[in-house]
């Protein structure tokens, strides 16, 4: 979402769209949160694997919703087999669907989950009554899916959000043991309060808070350096501190956090004082994030091939958006082609 919003407007607008649609102020607190007791799971058919009657203490489990006609879910499974083959015996993947609006059927996850063999590698349940869901993602106020929960050694919940965005961090930590209930329910509170002060025009107050935020989790909460950096960049008039804090961030909470790199290159490279842009940093972080990511991402492979347009490397462009472009969705590759036609004309 970060880098599709960066693509259209500045990096103000942009990156304040993004922190605002996560959460608004008066949307009512979780019922479902991190640190509490994990809802017992009810599946009315197991697919693949054994059936999990309970959450065993000392084991770990991870319960993610998703679709066979969800794209991103479908990415996120090759991932997710990952997890559960390097976490054998210590993690439980446990992948829900349910009947919806959309489609869903008992038959259609069967006959995909036959197809998929050994590439979707972990037990899969449908949820015929949407107990599971509801018990879930309705109490914890998740709108999206995929979706993943993670549920620690104590049967409680350690983390929740995108499978392929932060999960494999989390679910170390809940797999060692290292789970903080404390810290964790800390920056979903701290996240809170500066999303509601960004909405309300508080800016300098949240602004003083997303260093601490970012670094109890920079892996979920590095976004916030990018949206504090383009604060700075176009809200200020030190254009000097916004670059400091750009090199400062990369070099310490940030550093391999994919998004949040290409995020700030990217609004080094919407930044509309053109003459003013630090490009050499914009391609460092791009090429940055690239080398952070665990796997070919097509937004970061983008906006490196944008770096090395604006930096006048087009051969280099030219060969990081063919990246990009194979790493991309099947939907989205007409207009990234477009993007490389571009720059394979203007050469």
């Amino acid at each position: 979402m970060l880098l599709s919003l960066l693509r259209t407007l500045g990096p103000w607008s942009l990156l304040l769209a993004f922190l605002a649609s996560a959460a608004t102020a008066q949307q009512p607190a979780p019922r479902l949160g991190v640190g509490d007791p994990a809802p017992p799971i009810r599946i009315s058919e197991w697919v693949k694997g054994e059936p999990v009657t309970e959450f065993r203490k000392g084991h770990v489990y991870v319960i993610e919703f998703w679709a066979t006609w969800c794209p991103p879910c479908k990415k996120s499974i090759p991932h997710l087999t990952e997890l559960q083959r390097k976490h054998k015996g210590a993690v439980t993947i446990i992948g829900v669907s349910a009947k919806d609006a959309n489609g869903e059927t008992l038959d259609k996850v069967r006959s995909y989950v036959e197809k998929a063999g050994d590439t979707m590698d972990y037990t899969v349940a449908f949820d015929d009554g949407s107990q599971t869901n509801r018990a879930y993602m309705v109490a914890a106020r998740q709108r999206g899916i995929p979706a993943a929960f993670v549920v620690d050694r104590d049967g409680r919940i350690a983390w929740i959000g995108h499978p392929m965005d932060g999960l494999d961090k989390a679910l170390e930590r809940a797999a060692a043991g290292s789970f903080n209930a404390g810290a964790d329910a800390k920056g979903e509170s701290l996240a809170k309060d500066i999303r509601a002060w960004i909405k309300e025009g508080r800016h300098d107050e949240a602004m003083q808070k997303i260093d601490e935020l970012v670094a109890l989790d920079p892996d979920r909460y590095g976004q916030y350096a990018a949206y504090k950096f383009a604060y700075i960049l176009t809200k200020t008039p030190d254009r000097a501190a916004a670059y400091a804090y750009a090199r400062q961030a990369a070099a310490g909470p940030i550093s391999a956090n994919a998004g949040a790199l290409s995020g700030i290159a990217r609004a080094i490279i919407a930044d509309t004082q053109t003459d003013a842009r630090d490009l050499d940093l914009a391609l460092q972080l791009a090429k940055q994030a690239v080398a952070a990511g665990k796997e070919a991402d097509a937004g970061t492979l983008e906006t490196l091939a944008l770096a090395c347009w604006e930096k006048q490397l087009p051969e280099e462009a030219i060969a990081a958006q063919k990246d990009a472009i194979a790493a991309a969705r099947p939907e989205k590759r007409a207009e990234m082609q477009k993007t490389l036609e571009r720059y394979q004309g203007a050469k």
